[in-house]
């Protein structure tokens, strides 16, 4: 359990922390950081964009409450995309420490640093299903792929899903 300092007294002065390998300064600029105070519409409006031009794709990284957002705005995408042109997805499960830096307020206190884990998901989009790896646990490959296989249906997958 993070400890935080007592109210009042402290003043947090900086915020640090990355995942493995991320430089927190300069994300990618297919990158969008999902926050839980950001409009979704505004999100799926700017990945569209980023999808037509970027031939990696987009790459949704979601921390803590933000989260639940990252994936529904994965979601919304995948269904305004055009469907002719269907959309590959990996999806990853992670930690990061954050470390928070406080300063006191008042005299004779000494300046605090907290350390925190927060959860992470990282979905990344891509309209080439080269550009993402099969192999990793969390691919999902698009929707009209799967409709296109021999013998599946999306009606045929509800109707096996409703009868199980």
């Amino acid at each position: 359990m993070t400890v935080l300092p007592a109210p009042g007294k402290y003043r947090r002065i900086s915020r640090s922390g990355s995942t493995e390998g991320e430089n927190p300064t300069t994300p990618p600029t297919n990158q969008i950081r999902v926050t839980a105070s950001g409009k979704i519409r505004a999100y799926v409006t700017y990945a569209i964009g980023i999808l037509g031009e970027e031939p990696e794709g987009v790459v949704l990284l979601g921390l803590g409450n933000a989260i639940n957002k990252a994936v529904t705005v994965a979601e919304l995408i995948k269904r305004t995309w055009e469907e002719s042109r269907a959309l590959h997805q990996t999806t990853e499960l992670s930690s990061v420490e954050i470390q928070d830096h406080w300063e006191p307020l008042e005299d004779g206190l000494p300046p605090l640093t907290t350390t925190r884990v927060v959860s992470c998901i990282t979905i990344r989009l891509c309209s080439y299903e080269g550009t993402l790896d099969r192999s990793v646990p969390g691919y999902q490959r698009s929707s009209t792929s799967i409709q296109s296989l021999p013998g599946t249906s999306r009606r045929a997958d509800n109707d096996q899903e409703s009868h199980a």
